[in-house]
Order: C-alpha cells, then sequence, then structure tokens
C-alpha cells in the first residue's frame, strides 16, 4: 500500500479518536485495527506507534490508549473471506446527527463513522479488491439527489454529487467505517440538513433508523427561530422551507399501520405501528391528548409497563413505547416487537421505542388526533 493512503487511512482513524471522544477508548485499538494499514515495507508488521510517530502529525494520544494501540500489529489487509451462506448487510451510525457550523460560503470537513454490524467485510475506494463491491455513504431523502454539498477534486472525500466514499480499504465486521468529506456551505445563511444512507453498490442500501444519519449545517447561525423546523425536517433542505403554518395533529391510518404527525397537509414524521386486534379495537374518530406520562402500569395483572405514554380516551387507550412486564427478562417485548406493523394490542398504538420518543418530544396535550381506516 502507498504512502499515501497510509497517511489518509490512519488520518482517518486519528479523527475517530478526537471527534468521538469518549466513544474513542470504548471502540478500543481493535476497531481501530482496522482501519489502519502497513507501510510499503510489509515484510515486517508494525506497532500503532511506530506508524503514528512516522506518519501523523497528531495531538498527543491519551496514555491508556497509546499503550493499548502499542500491543497491537497492524497487518495488511485482504480481498478474502470466509464467505457465510447467507450474506448480511448491516450497519449502525456512531452518531445520527453531526452539527456543523460555519460561515457563508466556507469550505469545512465533517466525518460520520459507520459500524459493521454484518456477517461480512466492508470494501472501499481505497482496496484493490474490484471483485467485491465497495460500501459508500449515498444521499437520502431523496435518494440519490445531487448534493448540496458536493465538492469537486481530489481527496474531497467525495465519489461524485451524491457518494462519499470509505476511507478504509476494509472494514470487518464489529468495527468502524470513517466517511470523511468536505463541504463548501451555501452563501443563504439557514439550517440545512442533509440525510445519508450506507450503499453497498450494486447490492442494497442499508435503510434502517441506526444506518440514516444526518448532516446540520449551521450557516451564519444561531437561527434560533428554525430550530424547530430544522429538528422537525425529514427530508434533505433547508429549514426554511418547511412550512409549518398549517394546524399540528396526529393522523393515524388504521389500514396501513402508520402513524403520521401533520401540520395541515404537511407530514413531518411517519411511524410505523402496531393497533388493536379485531377483537380488541382501536376506536375510530377524533380524539386529542389528554396526559401523558413517562412510564404508565397497567392497573389490572399482569401490569404492563407502557413507557413515553400519551393516553387519548378516558377508557385508557393511549400511544407508548414497546410494552413490557417487570419479570420475564424481556420475552414479552421482544414479542411486541416482532409483532410491530401488525394489528395485535389491546387497543392502544404501539411505537417502537425511539420513534415513541420522538413523538412525545413534538406533541403537547390538547394536540388533536384523527384514527381512521
Amino acid at each position: 500500500m502507498s504512502l499515501r493512503k497510509t497517511q489518509f487511512v490512519l488520518a482517518a482513524a486519528l479523527a475517530l479518536v478526537f471527534t468521538v471522544g469518549s466513544l474513542s477508548v470504548g471502540l478500543s485499538a481493535q476497531s481501530l485495527a482496522a482501519s489502519v494499514m502497513q507501510s510499503e515495507d510489509e515484510s515486517e508488521p508494525q506497532t500503532y506507534r511506530a506508524l503514528l510517530r512516522k506518519r501523523a502529525s497528531a495531538p498527543t494520544l491519551s496514555k491508556t490508549l497509546v499503550a493499548e494501540l502499542e500491543k497491537i500489529e497492524v497487518a495488511p489487509y485482504s480481498c478474502s473471506y470466509d464467505r457465510p451462506d447467507e450474506v448480511e448487510y448491516a450497519g449502525e451510525f456512531l452518531i445520527t446527527q453531526l452539527d456543523k457550523k460555519g460561515a457563508p460560503g466556507e469550505t469545512i470537513a465533517s466525518a460520520l463513522y459507520l459500524k459493521n454490524t454484518g456477517n461480512v467485510p466492508w470494501f472501499g475506494d481505497a482496496s484493490d479488491c474490484v471483485t467485491e463491491p465497495f460500501v459508500r455513504l449515498g444521499t437520502a431523502r431523496e435518494r440519490d439527489r445531487k448534493s448540496s454539498f458536493f465538492e469537486n477534486g481530489e481527496n474531497t472525500g467525495w465519489q461524485g454529487p451524491n457518494r462519499i466514499a470509505m476511507q478504509e480499504a476494509r472494514v470487518d465486521p464489529g468495527h468502524v467505517a470513517t466517511f470523511r468529506f468536505e463541504s463548501t456551505l451555501p452563501t443563504t445563511p439557514d439550517l440545512y440538513k442533509e440525510y445519508f444512507q450506507p450503499v453497498i453498490e450494486g447490492k442494497t442500501w442499508l435503510e434502517n433508523r441506526e444506518a440514516t444519519a444526518n448532516v446540520l449545517f449551521n450557516v451564519g447561525g444561531p437561527h434560533e427561530n428554525l430550530a424547530r423546523s430544522a429538528f422537525l425536517l425529514n427530508h434533505s433542505g433547508a429549514a426554511s422551507t418547511l412550512d409549518l403554518s398549517g394546524a399540528p395533529y396526529i393522523d393515524v391510518d388504521l389500514s396501513q399501520q402508520i402513524t403520521r404527525v401533520k401540520y395541515g397537509e404537511v407530514v413531518v414524521r411517519e411511524y410505523l405501528s402496531s393497533t388493536g386486534s379485531f377483537k380488541t379495537p382501536t376506536p375510530v374518530g377524533r380524539f386529542s391528548i389528554i396526559n401523558k406520562q413517562e412510564l404508565r402500569i397497567g392497573k389490572a395483572w399482569p401490569h404492563y409497563r407502557m413507557p413515553e405514554w400519551q393516553g387519548f380516551t378516558k377508557w385508557g387507550h393511549g400511544f407508548h413505547a414497546l410494552p413490557y412486564l417487570e419479570s420475564d427478562n424481556g420475552v414479552f417485548w421482544e414479542e411486541a416487537l416482532n409483532h410491530i406493523g401488525q394489528r395485535v394490542s389491546h387497543g392502544c398504538i404501539r411505537l417502537l421505542n425511539e420513534d415513541a420518543a420522538d413523538l412525545s418530544e413534538i406533541t403537547e396535550i390538547g394536540w388533536p388526533i384523527v384514527i381512521h381506516y
């Protein structure tokens, strides 16, 4: 591997240490080991300390991390691996929203970090593994759109107007990939969101919540008046363009098992839900949020625990996160998770934990609710 590639990849590994902060020790040297390549003299393995001294001009690492890095030898990457019978591509961002700030027209650098939670290695543009699909970040919401933050030229991190390259040559399962890129900020002050999702080129996109990240660019801020718009913006674009003039309400579509947050006709959130079964249906009609609780405990046996409670009828119907029992070691919670999107509840509207917390943060007591087929 060339000296230039070694420097580039090592810089990305160091960026992980300093950007993620307290997470760096948790990621440990095993994660960094997949990210740092051997120098041109591949006949002898080198320690991380040697590489750090030779290849990087970086702030001083903590003594604990240096000691850990020193123990691990760096091996050259390989394009070969034992392919499982069923290949699973999966990933999880360490941070799903990155906040960046700058002046209009300024060029800034950003970095997103994605853990490989699948069962096969990822290969990047820095590798020579041309028979394997490369892993990159693609623009999302709207998919494959040309990014307003695309920066043309070498060493910008971009592989095109809708792709960001993975810096490492190979990232094994359990390790972390780095996606570093430069952007020239728009000349119009605003809060801008840019969404990204991983794409295994020619194979698939990773679309789950944990594999969706956005960069919030604060251009010429602080823009306190746009903070709520930026929070509610669920697609790439400028916060000032989001129309929140319509009356807010919650729309529950029982036929689709989807709960939506709307301002007039503008949809700002969509959540997959689990509503009442045919024997215990969710009531249809117009309601409003009448109470909120961090945790509601059912009065009747077996006393279900229902986090992020938002009640909307006097008979005990409400929105809540996945229910659980206090002493069944998570069995009922797992069952509820597997049932999301199905009509199986006792009449309440179940949401995934993150979605229930998000909905609770958006709404207030008195918000209207429309439930229909």
